[in-house]
Order: structure tokens, then C-alpha cells, then sequence
């Protein structure tokens, strides 16, 4: 029996004892104007969030997202009897930033009473950020500055024949001895990461040197980004050779390469071969869980003393990070960081955290 509660308690379990003293035929209007009083859905209380979900029909709704891994039937909704509404109840860090959708039938559904979404490479999701996230103001385009425009090329490898597309940053203040990044899965980098944004931001308010970036997209992702030597020959021995000689870059280049789960994976790999020519390297969410002990077998030989190392994670990410390849990282380098977050295994995470990244690589700031 729900007792004990205040009329004068405004908040959602509050709610729910007063509805519990009404006739069922009144508790749908009553829900309703409450919830019409509420700025938004979910509603978050302190560091509950409460998902609500409307309809008249009696059906199977559950949440799926980042922090049950998008499992489709882990954290399913209650009816509130007598009103066509439903609610799950779940608590996050202050901080966090959460990425779901509704299960209404087996079918994935965006939140209809939530107009925050985030993209991605599999479409929106519906998105809650917990009254602590701290905004990427990197991400913002302001309207009196002007951006950095982005070229395009085709390039076409002999050792993975097929034409890919490869963009151009060139800040306006670089030179031919600039610090160069090489972004895997480039494309994404600039649709979903806003990352021409973020570098020029970081840059204007001289926080990062002003570089080069050439953001590289995959031909076969699963192909290339799996542990393949043939994919770091492209790069290394093909394209950035061409980049050299095209832009008359110079042996004083830095170059950093890096990218998200398999792309992030695909940069530490290239070290295996290619570590003389790289001062640097980041993985965001990496896909070191794809083998470990593969990725420590071959570089264990690899002297990376002066090499800048690079990742971070999602904190709600399925089995996020092997704490054995954080400790052989950690001893490989002098120049070793390593963060977490609040959040999940998306590219809002990616493009939140994208400057700590390029900071820590392109300046003098000391690792731990």
C-alpha cells in the first residue's frame, strides 16, 4: 500500500501515491496535467530519471540504450493503472549523458516526449543529459569567425585497390611544418564529430597549434580496421607519402593518427610496423577487446618510450576496457593518458571528448 506521502510532493513517486487515492477513471487526468506542468521528458529528479511512455493499448515497452548494453528486453516499463502511461524508473552519475530508445513490440522507437536526439551512424537515438554533463562548447560554430574549408580527394591505393574519398584540413595559419592528424573513418569524424569545427575552436583560442588534418574513409571497414598490415601500408607507405609531396610537408611534420572503436584500434595497430614515423596516438572507445593479447604480443618489442598515447572510454560501454592493456600502455610510454566518462559507446561521447584528445597530443601537457 503506497502511504506516507504528502499532497504537496511534486515529484514523480510523489505523483504516484497521490494517483494511488483516486478512483482509476480520474488518475489519467491527473497524470496528464502533472505532466503537462514539467518543462520535458524524462523527467530528472535529483539523479533519477523517470522514462514515461503513453499508450492506450495494453503492450510489452521496455528501455534500451547505452547503459544496458541496447539490450531489447532488460529494463522493462510499468503500466500506472488506470492511465494509458508507463514509467521506468533508473539513476544515473550527475554527469552522465545517456543515449536510448523505447522497445514497443520488438520495435525500436525514438521517445516520443523527449525532443533531444543525438546522431550516429545507425540513426537518432533519444538522449538525456543528467544536470552536471558539461557541454562541449568546442562543438559551437560561432558566427563572426571564419572556418577552415574542407577539400576533397579520391585516392586509389595498389594495395587495396578501390577508389576512397580522403578530406582536407588545411588551417589557414599552418605551414609546411605543421603538426599533421590522420583520422580514421573520416567521413564520420566531420558529419557526426563536427571535428573541422572543434579543430578550428581549439585553435582560435589557442589551445591546439594550428595543423593539417586529412580525415581518410574506409573502403571495407571490417576488412580494414581488423588487425590488417595491408591497411597501415596504405596509409604509411601510399597516402601519407603522397600528402608529403603533394602539400611539401617536411620531415619536421608530427603526424598523429587515430579513431573510434575499430578505427581506434586500427591506429595502435599501426605501430606494430610504423611507430618511427608517428609522434602519436589516439583511440576513442578502442576495439582492444577484439584481441588483447594479440594487440600486446605485437607491440610488446616496439619502442614507444617517446610515443604519445592516447585513449579513452564510455563508462557504460559493454566490457569497455582491458585493464591488462591499460597497464601495458601505461608502461610503454613516458607520455601516457587515459580518461573515462559518463557515457556510452556513441559518437556524442566521441565529439564531447574529442579536444582532450587533440590537446593532449598537439601540446606539452604531461600524461599520467
Amino acid at each position: 500500500m503506497l502511504v506516507g506521502c504528502n499532497n504537496s510532493d511534486d515529484t514523480f513517486m510523489g505523483l504516484l501515491y497521490q494517483l494511488a487515492d483516486v478512483q482509476e477513471e480520474k488518475r489519467e487526468e491527473m497524470f496528464q496535467t502533472w505532466l503537462n506542468k514539467k518543462e520535458k521528458a524524462p523527467i530528472i529528479e535529483n539523479n533519477k530519471v523517470f522514462f514515461i511512455y503513453q499508450n492506450v493499448k495494453d503492450v510489452s515497452v521496455f528501455v534500451s540504450g547505452e547503459m544496458n548494453s541496447w539490450k531489447p528486453d532488460a529494463d522493462q516499463m510499468m503500466r500506472i493503472i488506470g492511465t494509458s502511461y508507463y514509467y521506468f524508473e533508473q539513476s544515473y552519475p550527475a554527469d552522465a549523458r545517456v543515449e536510448y530508445k523505447f522497445v514497443v513490440e520488438g520495435e525500436y522507437i525514438l521517445d516520443p516526449l523527449n525532443e533531444q536526439t543525438s546522431a550516429g551512424g545507425y540513426g537518432s537515438n533519444s538522449l538525456i543529459l543528467m544536470p552536471e554533463y558539461k557541454f562541449p562548447a568546442e562543438i559551437l560554430v560561432n558566427r563572426f569567425q571564419n572556418y577552415t574549408r574542407i577539400d576533397t580527394f579520391v585516392f586509389n591505393s595498389n594495395i587495396l585497390p578501390g577508389e576512397r574519398n580522403v578530406f582536407i584540413y588545411s588551417h589557414p595559419l599552418a605551414d609546411n611544418n605543421s603538426p599533421i592528424i590522420i583520422f580514421n573513418d573520416g567521413a564520420d569524424y566531420l558529419n557526426f564529430g563536427l571535428t573541422n569545427t572543434v579543430l578550428d575552436n581549439l585553435i582560435e583560442k589557442d589551445k591546439i597549434p594550428a595543423c593539417h588534418a586529412f580525415f581518410v574513409n574506409p573502403g571495407n571497414r571490417m576488412k580494414e580496421y581488423w588487425l590488417n598490415d595491408d591497411y597501415h601500408k596504405l596509409l604509411f607507405d601510399e597516402l601519407i607519402p603522397k600528402l608529403k609531396q603533394d602539400y611539401k610537408f617536411t620531415s619536421d611534420n608530427k603526424i598523429f593518427v587515430g579513431g573510434v572503436s575499430l578505427g581506434g584500434l586500427t591506429a595502435y595497430h599501426s605501430l606494430k610496423k610504423y611507430s618511427s614515423q608517428i609522434d602519436g596516438v589516439f583511440g576513442q572507445s578502442p576495439s582492444f577487446w577484439l584481441d588483447s593479447l594479440q594487440i600486446i604480443d605485437e607491440l610488446r618489442d616496439v619502442d614507444l618510450d617517446d610515443t604519445k598515447l592516447f585513449f579513452d572510454y564510455g563508462l557504460f560501454e559493454e566490457d569497455s576496457y582491458d585493464s591488462t592493456v591499460i597497464e601495458f600502455f601505461k608502461q610503454k610510454s613516458k607520455s601516457f593518458q587515459f580518461e573515462k566518462y559518463n557515457e556510452g559507446h556513441a559518437w556524442g561521447n566521441w565529439m564531447g571528448h574529442l579536444d582532450s584528445a587533440l590537446i593532449y597530443l598537439l601540446t606539452e601537457r604531461k600524461g599520467i
